[in-house]
């Protein structure tokens, strides 16, 4: 088992010594779909990276760890399984930009997610992660809003997650 997890780790660091991200097309976010078809790559800075959580079911027992990505495009949450937890909570750091590849698109569980997007993706060992270290990584948003004026507030289904900007030109009693 140990040896499985040395020679893994191996292959990894070569697969990262090899990545050239000139010679790979990047999808932006706002593009991707079930039905986008092929390994498509992404380049996304991480925010709001998880805990390791763990799951024990009658028929499956597992740890996960969520990110939210974000490009110039739109936001969309990663998870990573098992395997893709070990190899990759500790490279992965909030603020820091990666290219990601080999992850599977799914329609977005609201029961778990609230990100603003229709789609999520799930991760484990297969996936590629390496960081950016172009000039134009900085340039990547550190946060997406989606702002709603205060009176749509009425009409959202309870529970939903808005953002809200707002000047407060007084404060009293109700």
């Amino acid at each position: 088992e140990e040896r499985k997890k040395i020679e893994s780790k191996r292959q990894q660091t070569k697969k990262m010594m090899q990545f050239n991200p000139n010679s790979v097309p990047v999808q932006p976010i706002v593009s991707l779909t079930p039905f986008i078809g092929g390994k498509p790559w992404i380049k996304a800075r991480v925010v709001d990276k998880g805990e390791i959580r763990t799951w024990n079911k009658p028929t499956s027992t597992g740890k996960l760890f969520s990110c939210t990505l974000v490009d110039e495009t739109a936001s969309i949450r990663l998870t990573f399984f098992n395997e893709g937890v070990e190899q990759y909570f500790p490279v992965v750091n909030n603020g820091s930009v990666y290219y990601f590849n080999g992850f599977s698109i799914k329609n977005s569980n609201r029961r778990f997610n609230s990100v603003a997007n229709d789609y999520e993706l799930s991760a484990d060992r297969d996936a590629q992660v390496h960081i950016a270290r172009d000039a134009a990584s900085a340039a990547l948003p550190t946060q997406r809003y989606n702002f709603v004026p205060i009176h749509v507030l009425a009409h959202k289904e309870k529970g939903s997650t808005v953002d809200v900007l707002a000047v407060v030109v007084a404060v009293g009693e109700p």
